[in-house]
């Protein structure tokens, strides 16, 4: 078998990789792996999902539309035609989840200076309209059960398409909100993570670089190394970069 037959032969059998792992179980070169690397890339064989990390899935989720989310989009878009900002539903992810949601949020994400503006004009059309408050208080009397619309503050650089949030920035946030509005369990919100690694492409640098914005890196990516999401074969430079993190702990 030939090297390039070898790398071939590799990477069918991990749909997710990273370069130092091929490297390694290989015994090659790496200025040669990389070669093949990105010849394999202009092929379409592999596709780059974050730095030193590859995946044979071409394929991408398709965050489907919600009525909501549209209606409220035009109504925003009408009032505050030259306003930033992204807007996502807990129910966009559904196809994924283990158990059915009975209860669910919107999500709208702009400048501190539109949140009371954007709170109001939405509250003309649906009743449980609220603005984030980072405290206990707000969290223990928000009621799931009316599902409500959050408007909250941006996070610089949030990873989005047109004003819709990307797949990677709901499972940043969802991770970040899993245990303040508790719309999903842990073990729903980590099964997300096992069926999207299993069909469809995830770019973990832009997870890793937004988490680092929301400051839950350390957190996010040892939960993943624990529930055996991320492992070194996979994701070998953000695996070494938690174990750095821990180490300094």
């Amino acid at each position: 078998m030939t090297i390039k037959e070898s790398i071939l032969d590799y990477i069918k059998k991990n749909k997710y990789f990273s370069l130092r792992s091929l490297v390694k179980n290989k015994k090659i070169d790496i200025r040669l792996a990389k070669n093949y690397l990105l010849t394999f890339k202009k092929q379409g064989i592999i596709f780059e999902a974050g730095r030193g990390v590859y995946t044979t899935l071409k394929r991408e989720f398709q965050i489907f539309s919600v009525s909501r989310v549209e209606t409220i989009a035009r109504l925003l878009k009408k009032d505050f035609p030259f306003a930033d900002f992204i807007i996502w539903d807990t129910r966009q992810l559904q196809s994924l989840y283990h158990h059915t949601q009975a209860h669910y949020l919107t999500f709208i994400e702009t400048g501190k200076e539109l949140l009371y503006p954007f709170s109001e004009a939405v509250s003309k059309n649906y009743r449980d309209v609220f603005i984030e408050k980072r405290s206990r208080n707000f969290f223990k009397k928000l009621s799931i059960s009316s599902n409500p619309v959050v408007v909250r503050k941006m996070v610089r650089r949030s990873p989005h398409k047109g004003i819709m949030a990307s797949l990677e920035k709901i499972l940043v946030d969802m991770f970040v909100d899993l245990n303040l509005y508790r719309y999903m369990s842990e073990a729903d919100y980590w099964q997300i993570w096992r069926e999207l690694c299993l069909q469809y492409k995830i770019n973990i640098g832009t997870v890793a670089g937004y988490s680092r914005r929301r400051k839950c890196f350390k957190a996010l990516f040892l939960q993943l190394i624990e529930n055996d999401i991320l492992t070194d074969m996979t994701f070998g430079a953000y695996f070494d970069e938690v174990a750095k993190v821990i180490k300094k702990q």
